[in-house]
């Protein structure tokens, strides 16, 4: 379209009456603005009209022009803005994919938009750091799962711990943060312990298992879900996920039998390490001697209770004997060795309730350990 078509289809939007008519003016206005050269003066005429159609009373015509802008690298940004700014039916589509459209712009859009505008945001086929966190920050539901949802968005662990605190009661949510593959260590140990929560008041659990019963199975759920979560841990990971189980106080006396007569060494080593204010391989060094004076002082210097010493140094010992090839059994049978060892070195004394809650908790892991394979994650040779 050359210069004297496109200003004849200005003249023709200043007499336009109707609105399919100002929708083509506006169409022919954009396409001599966007693929032709016009002179300077004609150019902010041109964009002067099509400000002027932006505040249309008309959304039809205001829509045109979005849609027609949506798709164009070339937009003049002060448009953009201003159509962005517009009702959910005008503004999703430049939203969406206005390249136009700067992070700032997004940013604030994100703030005061609608929840379809915030959508539209998360659904662009890229979203930036900071775009995604002012989305975590201030976006509902649907807009965060979207976030979620769209593998373009770039979305630091931070913007995630928002999301998890923000939204980590709605079960879809945690479901597809946890389908998440960079979501954090400690998030998806939070998660399951929310999941396991909400089950755990499900009138259908507790009917079927009895809320005792359900309360324990989704206790032991949640342990085995730590372990599990570590197994998969580098030694940095490792030491940020154990400081989120101390600062949160869920590395207990259970925890640290249960991690000890699992075979799960790093992370037993990590947690005492936590306790003590000592570094990981200094502490790894002295499971891995396995000496009693040295794990007792280790103990007493993470505040471990004195009773449920034994059975630790039982555990650590025994895994090094399986390892080491000292006693002749496969992993499953190391694991019945191992048990067998803590369970000799726990006193026979009906009167102590505390040692009472160990021996169940000892049996409840024979009993687990006998219906699947065991396998001792660290070396405690080196």
């Amino acid at each position: 379209m050359g210069r004297e078509r496109a200003m004849r289809e200005l003249a023709t939007w200043r007499g336009a009456a109707t609105s399919a008519q100002k929708c083509e003016a506006a169409r022919r206005i954009l396409d001599a603005l966007l693929d032709t050269g016009l002179t300077p003066a004609e150019t902010r005429e041109a964009q002067e009209a099509l400000l002027a159609l932006a505040d249309d009373p008309s959304p039809k015509v205001r829509a045109v022009l979005a849609e027609r802008l949506a798709h164009e690298p070339g937009a003049p940004r002060r448009l953009a803005r201003v159509l962005a700014e517009d009702i959910d039916t005008v503004a999703t589509s430049i939203v969406a994919h206005s390249l136009a459209l700067t992070e700032d712009d997004l940013i604030d859009l994100a703030a005061t938009g609608t929840p379809r505008v915030q959508c539209a945001i998360a659904r662009r086929p890229r979203v930036p750091l900071r775009v995604a966190a002012a989305l975590a920050e201030v976006g509902g539901r649907t807009p965060c799962l979207e976030l979620l949802a769209n593998d373009a968005a770039t979305i630091a662990p931070a913007s995630l711990r928002r999301i998890v605190e923000n939204h980590g009661s709605d079960g879809a949510m945690r479901e597809r943060l946890l389908q998440r593959r960079d979501l954090p260590a400690e998030l998806r140990q939070t998660l399951l312990l929310q999941t396991a929560s909400a089950l755990g008041t499900a009138d259908l659990v507790r009917n079927a298992l009895g809320e005792a019963r359900a309360q324990r199975v989704l206790a032991e759920a949640c342990a085995e879900g730590i372990g599990q979560i570590a197994d998969d841990l580098d030694t940095p990971g490792m030491a940020r996920f154990v400081d989120h189980l101390r600062t949160t106080g869920q590395i207990s006396t259970a925890f640290l039998l249960r991690t000890a007569c699992e075979g799960r060494i790093d992370l037993f080593a990590a947690s005492l390490a936590a306790l003590a204010r000592l570094t990981f391989r200094r502490v790894r060094a002295l499971l891995v001697d396995a000496k009693a004076h040295a794990f007792k002082a280790l103990c007493a210097s993470a505040g471990v209770a004195q009773p449920v010493v034994p059975l630790l140094l039982s555990a650590i010992q025994a895994w090094k004997a399986v390892l080491l090839g000292r006693v002749d059994r496969s992993a499953e049978e190391g694991f019945d060795y191992v048990m067998a060892r803590v369970m000799e070195s726990l006193p026979a004394d009906p009167r102590d309730e505390p040692l009472e809650e160990i021996r169940a908790l000892l049996a409840r892991l024979s009993a687990r350990g006998a219906l699947r394979s065991l396998t001792p994650r660290p070396a405690l040779a080196a």
